[in-house]
C-alpha cells in the first residue's frame, strides 16, 4: 500500500508516533504509578485542605467585614466626641442610628445569631449599649438584656465578659475562642472590634457579631475526605507525621491549615483511599486519551483548515471580552457549530454589557434620591486621595444634614421623612449643577466641589443658605411642613490637610456649628413668639 499524498503520509507518521508514545507512557506509568501516587498523596490532601480552609475563611472574612463596616459607621457617627456616649439623650439617639444600621448588616451576614455594641462602663452606665439575637431563618431580631459589666471579674469570669475585656486589653479586633452562651448553653464564637475616640486615646466600647460554633463545625463535618477520611477542628497546630499508623490501622496522611479565627482545619485520610481515587482517574484519563487520539488522527487534516481560522478569531474576541471589551467582534458567517458558538458569545457579550451597566447604576446611585451612593462616594474619595499623592488639586467639600428627621419620622412616619431627604437632595443638586451630590448616610449628604463650582463656592454657599430654611412641603391631606437642613463647607489646604478625610472632618465641624446656630435661632423665635 502506497501513501502518495502528503496528508496520508502525515497521517501515518502521526498515527505511528501516537501509538508508540501511548505505549511508552502506559508502560512507564504502570511501572512508577505506585510511587508517584504515594508521593503525591500528601500534596493532594494538602491542596484539598487549603481549598476547604479558603472557603471557610471566606465565610469568616464576611463576618469580619460586617463588623468592620459596623465599627466604621459607629466611629463616623461618634465624630471623635465622647460626649455622644456620656450624654444620655445623645447616647439614645446614637444607639438608635447604630441599631438601624447594624440589623441590616447582620441580617445579610451568613451565620450571624447576634450583634451588639457595648460602651465603656467607666464613661456611662455598666449596661449601656444593646444586644440583639437574630433568627436567620425567620429574619427576626429580638432585644436581649445587656450584661452588667461591674458584676463580673475580668479574669475569673472571662467566659461571661471576655468578649468585652479581651479586645479592650488587646486594643485590636479579634476572634474569641469558642465559649458557652448564657442563653442556651450553646457554644458560640464571636468576632469583636474595639473602637476609640480623641485620636485613639479614649476607649469607647466594643462592637461584635456572635456565630454559633455549630455553624463552623457543620461546615467542617460536611467536608468529604475520600472514602474513610474525616475533617476536624483543632485549637492548636496538630503534630502531623507523614505515613503515621499503628499495627492495626492503615498508613494515614494528614494536612492542616490555619483559619482566620485561630482554629485549625485538619484533614485525615488513608493513603490507600487517596491512591485508589487517583489510580482510577489515571485509568480513565488513559482510556479517554486513547479514544481522543484515534479520533484526532482521523479528523486532524480535514478539520484544521475548516476550524483554525474562525477559532482563532473567536479566541481573540473572547480575550477582548475577558479584558472588558463588551463590543468584541464575534461575527462568523458559517451556519455550523462554530457559528452557533459565535452567535451565543455575541449574545452573551451583549447581555453581560447590559448587566454590568445595570449593576453599575445600582451600585453607584441612591435608590431614593437618585444622587450618587455611598459606594460612589468611597470610590471618588479613593481616586481623589490617589491623585493628591502626586499632584495638587483644589477642591472643597460640602456636608449637609437634614434637620428634625427623627422627630418627623416619629410624628408623621418614614414616608414623610423620606420627603425631607428627597427635598434636601433636590436643593443640593439644583445648587451645585457641576458637581456630584452623594448620599453618604440616612440623612447626610456630601458634595465634592471642583472646577466652576469650586471657583464660585462662596456664591453657591450663599444660595444654599437661602434655600436651607423656610421651604415648605405638603404632606398627608395638604398639611404644610417646614423643611430645613444644616450644612458646612471646608476647602482643601495642602499645608494643613493630609488628605480628603481632614477636609471632610472640617466640613462636618462647620455643619454642626451651623446646626447649633439654626437651633439657637429657632429657640429665640419660639421665645419671642410663644
Amino acid at each position: 500500500m502506497k501513501f502518495k499524498s502528503i496528508q496520508s503520509k502525515l497521517l501515518l507518521i502521526i498515527t505511528i508516533g501516537l501509538v508508540l508514545m501511548a505505549t511508552v507512557l502506559a508502560t512507564f506509568s504502570i511501572t512508577i504509578t505506585h510511587g508517584i501516587l504515594h508521593t503525591d498523596a500528601d500534596a493532594l490532601l494538602s491542596a484539598q485542605c487549603e481549598k476547604e480552609a479558603t472557603e471557610i475563611n471566606d465565610v469568616l472574612g464576611s463576618i469580619e467585614h460586617s463588623v468592620a463596616i459596623m465599627r466604621h459607621y459607629a466611629s463616623t457617627e461618634l465624630n471623635d466626641d465622647p460626649n455622644v456616649i456620656t450624654d444620655e439623650s445623645l447616647q439614645a439617639e446614637y444607639l438608635q442610628k447604630m441599631d438601624v444600621m447594624f440589623r441590616e448588616i447582620t441580617l445579610n451576614t451568613p451565620g450571624a445569631i447576634g450583634y451588639y455594641i457595648r460602651f465603656n462602663h467607666t464613661l456611662t452606665s455598666p449596661t449601656a449599649g444593646f444586644f440583639y439575637s437574630v433568627d436567620q431563618a425567620t429574619k427576626t431580631i429580638t432585644a436581649q438584656p445587656t450584661t452588667d459589666l461591674t458584676l463580673y471579674d475580668p479574669e475569673r469570669d472571662s467566659n461571661k465578659v471576655g468578649w468585652y475585656y479581651q479586645p479592650r486589653r488587646a486594643a485590636k479586633a479579634m476572634w474569641l475562642a469558642p465559649y458557652q452562651s448564657d442563653e442556651d448553653d450553646a457554644e458560640i464564637i464571636s468576632f469583636v472590634m474595639p473602637y476609640f475616640a480623641v485620636n485613639g486615646t479614649t476607649f469607647i466600647g466594643v462592637i461584635g457579631i456572635d456565630v454559633p460554633y455549630s455553624f463552623l463545625t457543620d461546615k467542617v463535618a460536611s467536608i468529604a475526605v475520600h472514602d474513610n477520611g474525616n475533617a476536624t477542628l483543632s485549637q492548636t497546630p496538630p503534630e502531623v507525621h507523614a505515613h503515621s499508623h499503628t499495627r492495626d490501622t492503615a498508613p494515614t496522611a494528614h494536612a492542616y491549615q490555619a483559619l482566620k479565627n485561630g482554629l485549625y482545619l485538619v484533614l485525615n485520610a488513608q493513603y490507600s483511599d487517596i491512591q485508589r481515587e487517583s489510580r482510577a482517574m489515571l485509568y480513565i484519563i488513559a482510556a479517554i486519551a486513547t479514544v481522543i487520539t484515534a479520533i484526532f488522527v482521523l479528523i486532524t487534516f480535514y478539520a484544521t483548515s475548516k476550524i483554525t481560522k474562525p477559532l482563532k478569531q473567536l479566541a481573540h474576541s473572547a480575550n477582548e471580552l475577558a479584558d472588558g471589551n463588551y463590543d468584541a467582534n464575534f461575527q462568523y458567517d458559517g451556519d455550523d457549530e462554530i457559528g452557533t458558538v459565535a452567535a451565543s458569545l455575541k449574545l452573551a457579550a451583549a447581555k453581560l454589557k447590559e448587566s454590568m451597566n445595570h449593576f453599575s447604576a445600582l451600585a453607584f446611585h441612591d435608590a431614593l434620591t437618585g444622587v450618587r451612593s455611598t459606594a460612589a462616594f468611597n470610590q471618588a474619595v479613593a481616586d481623589l486621595n490617589l491623585l493628591l499623592e502626586n499632584v495638587h488639586r483644589d477642591f472643597a467639600v460640602v456636608v449637609a444634614d437634614v434637620n428634625f428627621l427623627k422627630i418627623t419620622n416619629d410624628t408623621y412616619g418614614h414616608a414623610v421623612g423620606n420627603q425631607l431627604i428627597l427635598h434636601t437632595a433636590n436643593v443640593l443638586t439644583e445648587t451645585f449643577k457641576n458637581s456630584y451630590v452623594y448620599r453618604i448616610g440616612g440623612d447626610e449628604f456630601a458634595v465634592i466641589l471642583d472646577g466652576d463650582d469650586y471657583d464660585n463656592r462662596e456664591a453657591l454657599m450663599a444660595q444654599l443658605e437661602e434655600k436651607s430654611v423656610g421651604s415648605i412641603i405638603r404632606i398627608n391631606d395638604g398639611e404644610e411642613l417646614a423643611v430645613s437642613f444644616a450644612f458646612g463647607m471646608a476647602s482643601y489646604a495642602k499645608e494643613l490637610d493630609t488628605g480628603f478625610d481632614d477636609v471632610l472632618k472640617h466640613a462636618d465641624s462647620a455643619m454642626y456649628l451651623h446646626k447649633r446656630a439654626l437651633k439657637r435661632s429657632q429657640l429665640q423665635v419660639e421665645q419671642e413668639n410663644p
